[in-house]
């Protein structure tokens, strides 16, 4: 089964290669099938692996990554082996939310490279471990400790691919930690590298770009949002990354939702939708639950409730019921969802912990009382705060499902001017959300930034 010469299948297994760096998905596809008719070959089936990834074609995606990684483990090619066994375990959770299988696949890639000197494949298994650790198993820590090593691998072995990316999950990490500014930094600069043409491969842009609006998502900074989304739309539509514009058009759909540009937003989200059902139901998700927001916020409640049914297990969805618990009034059921969830939660999560304080605050806006149905259990927000003395009052925000810190959501920070108008993390005014009777993130939007103090 080993590869052998063959100048004609080279040339186009070379000439597919080209058309994926330039986003033609269909040539690139016609030249490694033509390469496979002439003779099949580990490089020919990866690379139709790939123009089958970018076309959401997930039948070819499996079928060829599969035999391309027979082959090479037939020829003693490891390397190789374990490459495919990596985008394998990201396909079977991607295409399938297959987590079991996933981690099969990937169990497979580590044991493969054991050994082996240190290359890009180490530096991508790192990768999307960080991103798994981060995303799936709420384990920032490792995420970060994952993250860095990547990028220290990219600027061992001259990969830029590699030290951006690593440099993207680090910050996404920071973000999540409330290192919100540091955090910005690194996504920014990981973005800029794949705009400016220095990341050459097209996954890699993906990847970053993901990175960067999921971190935005998290801290409510839809004005850094809105400006690298338009960026992204003009990248994805000059390389044809079909995905990236779905995840643009979700996360785009949700800026226009809080500025309260519904039909915009509607339209939007359905868009998004419509780019993921079909291959990518995993994906779909975020649209789904977006969509659901936007009904609540409409007064559509039913409709909300029916998304979110078809969503029920997403940790977003579970926000949106506690949303639409307060909407009618159901405080108890509120406080249920969120002990439930909080539970779950590890404590450097501190904007996971945020987006379940925004909800609490709706019931507290104006009032220095808090409703004793929705704390319940101290989950504190601070770094600063010791478990075991308690927060002290006056000095830095703390979440409290429990006991409620000082300052108390609702009210104002004594360091902070009565009259000073709530902010996004970016430091820059917020502007007041349809539908709303202040702005939804206003009290968020401060949380990371005292945390940066």
């Amino acid at each position: 089964m080993t590869d052998g010469g063959g100048g004609a299948t080279e040339q186009l297994v070379e000439a597919g290669h080209d058309a994926l760096a330039r986003g033609a998905w269909e040539e690139a596809r016609e030249s490694f099938q033509a390469a496979l008719r002439d003779r099949e070959t580990s490089g020919a089936l990866e690379g139709l692996s790939w123009a089958a990834w970018w076309l959401n074609d997930p039948e070819v995606v499996f079928a060829t990554r599969e035999r391309a990684f027979r082959r090479y483990r037939a020829a003693g090619e490891l390397r190789g082996a374990a490459r495919m066994a990596l985008w394998l375990s990201s396909d079977h959770l991607e295409f399938r939310g297959e987590a079991a299988v996933a981690n099969g696949w990937r169990e497979r890639a580590r044991r493969l490279l054991s050994g082996l000197e240190e290359g890009p494949e180490h530096g991508w298994l790192a990768l999307l471990e960080g991103s798994l650790a981060l995303e799936v198993n709420d384990d920032p820590v490792a995420g970060r400790e994952l993250g860095a090593r990547a990028a220290e691998l990219g600027v061992r072995l001259g990969l830029i691919d590699l030290q951006m990316l690593g440099l993207a999950v680090e910050g996404l990490v920071l973000v999540t930690e409330g290192h919100v500014d540091e955090g910005m930094r690194h996504l920014d600069e990981a973005v800029t590298a794949a705009i400016a043409g220095e990341l050459q491969d097209v996954v890699s842009i993906l990847f970053a770009s993901c990175y960067l609006i999921y971190a935005c998502e998290r801290v409510r900074d839809y004005d850094r949002e809105a400006q690298w989304c338009r960026r992204l739309e003009e990248l994805s539509g000059r390389l044809r990354i079909r995905m990236l514009l779905g995840e643009c058009r979700v996360h785009y759909g949700g800026v226009l939702m809080w500025r309260g540009a519904w039909r915009e937003a509607e339209e939007q989200l359905a868009r998004a939708a419509a780019d993921f059902a079909a291959s990518r139901p995993i994906a779909a998700v975020l649209s789904v639950v977006r969509l659901a927001e936007l009904r609540r916020r409409q007064g559509r409640l039913d409709e909300a409730v029916r998304l979110l049914e078809e969503v029920r297990d997403h940790p977003l969805a579970i926000l949106g019921r506690a949303h639409l618990a307060m909407d009618r009034g159901e405080a108890e059921r509120a406080a249920d969802l969120a002990e439930r969830t909080l539970r779950n939660l590890p404590e450097e999560d501190r904007t996971g912990r945020a987006a379940w304080l925004e909800c609490a605050n709706r019931k507290l806006r104006g009032s220095r009382t808090p409703d004793p149905r929705l704390f319940r259990r101290p989950v504190c927000f601070s770094r600063h705060a010791n478990p075991r003395r308690g927060c002290r009052p006056g000095r830095r925000w703390c979440v409290l499902f429990g006991r409620v810190g000082s300052p108390l959501p609702g009210t104002r920070n004594p360091r902070t001017p009565a009259n000073a108008r709530p902010t996004t993390a970016a430091g820059r005014p917020r502007a007041a959300s349809r539908g709303e009777e202040t702005p939804p993130s206003a009290f968020f939007g401060a949380v990371p930034a005292a945390l940066e103090r």
